[in-house]
């Protein structure tokens, strides 16, 4: 599977979008029938229990606090990696109990491959990931009735792939994020995306950044002081290893590239870095200094 994925950010953008667009004249009617059917309506609103529900043949999990309140409640979204477990990640939030710390209703929705084969570049040729997200918290919001207009957001892997993206795109909906130890980044140079932040008129009109809105955000890039294996799940491309050979190293050289973005055209810059000690390529590690960043103001 790797080689296949390896083999696809290896060709040129415009021989990737050549094979994407016959691709699509033979799935995209029945992408977006699977995007049409198979909603199940909301069920009544039970507090204090967690939940599954299908939304539009997507499966996700949640739940709410049982001191809901239309003013203070805000929503709180945990993106899996590429693995897509996302009943693990679910399980291991519910686990610290933030939900009823921090009143927060925990949704944490799965990707699945068939649909969003690359949600973590924001799956920007077929089923947008992104925009998915949006249409969740939207129903989640109005169902509920929240005053929210920006929601918290955890990823880890490929769940931080998606949360660096997703927060140059749509930095107007996050309140505070966690990027959780991507294998790689989108970096803000002139490079074509997903490496860098340059499109072309292959690429969707809507796929626009947002950077310095970006970065003026409280942004939290965390990841273990042991992630430095170069094992099969990371993405080994000539331009991946561009930005470093492991994930500690990419994320200091992003971290550091996005610093300088600032520095340059003398925009704010709220992100923070956090090393783990003694921590290697889990998410779990990264969960403590997680719920420090964003629930207690910082790492």
């Amino acid at each position: 599977m790797l080689g296949v994925r390896k083999k696809y950010f290896e060709m040129s953008f415009f021989a990737r979008f050549i094979i994407l667009f016959i691709l699509a004249g033979f799935i995209c009617g029945g992408m977006l029938k699977i995007d049409q059917q198979n909603t199940e309506p909301m069920p009544s609103l039970i507090a204090g229990e967690e939940h599954r529900i299908l939304y539009k043949n997507q499966d996700i999990l949640y739940y709410i606090p049982t001191n809901l309140d239309t003013a203070s409640t805000k929503i709180f979204f945990v993106i899996h990696g590429a693995s897509r477990t996302y009943e693990s990640y679910f399980d291991k939030w519910m686990n610290t109990n933030v939900a009823e710390d921090e009143n927060v209703v925990i949704i944490s929705p799965h990707f699945d491959i068939n649909v969003f084969s690359h949600y973590q570049i924001l799956n920007i040729w077929g089923i947008r990931a992104d925009n998915r997200l949006i249409q969740i918290f939207n129903v989640f919001t109005e169902w509920l009735e929240l005053d929210a207009d920006r929601f918290y957001i955890f990823g880890f892997s490929g769940g931080g792939q998606f949360v660096h993206r997703f927060s140059m795109v749509h930095p107007h909906l996050i309140d505070r994020g966690i990027i959780g130890a991507p294998g790689w980044y989108t970096f803000p140079n002139n490079t074509l995306y997903p490496y860098g932040t340059k499109t072309t008129i292959f690429h969707p009109r809507t796929l626009k950044f947002e950077l310095e809105t970006m970065l003026s955000l409280p942004l939290g890039l965390v990841v273990g002081e042991d992630d430095v294996e170069r094992t099969s799940n990371l993405l080994q491309t000539p331009k991946a290893d561009e930005q470093g050979l492991n994930r500690l190293e990419r994320s200091a050289n992003w971290f550091n590239a996005m610093n300088n973005t600032a520095v340059e055209n003398g925009w704010s810059f709220n992100f923070e870095y956090e090393v783990v000690p003694n921590a290697g390529h889990s998410s779990s590690k990264m969960i403590p200094d997680s719920i420090n960043f964003l629930f207690g103001g910082g790492f």
